[in-house]
């Protein structure tokens, strides 16, 4: 989502397939659109396949 003047305000990531479930993530900014902080999930999705070893 972003303000009137084009600034990002929320970011949505991660969800399934339909767009449900998004950790969201919010950006603080200055009346003098300075950016100031960003407030989301504390932690990274990970992505990959785990093959067990063949002895």
């Amino acid at each position: 989502m972003f303000d009137t003047i084009g600034n990002r305000r929320v970011e949505g990531t991660g969800g399934d397939n339909l767009g449900v479930n998004l950790r969201e993530a919010v950006y603080t900014v200055t009346l003098l659109n300075q950016a100031i902080g960003r407030s989301g999930p504390a932690y990274a999705p990970i992505l990959g396949e785990a093959v067990s070893p063949r002895w």
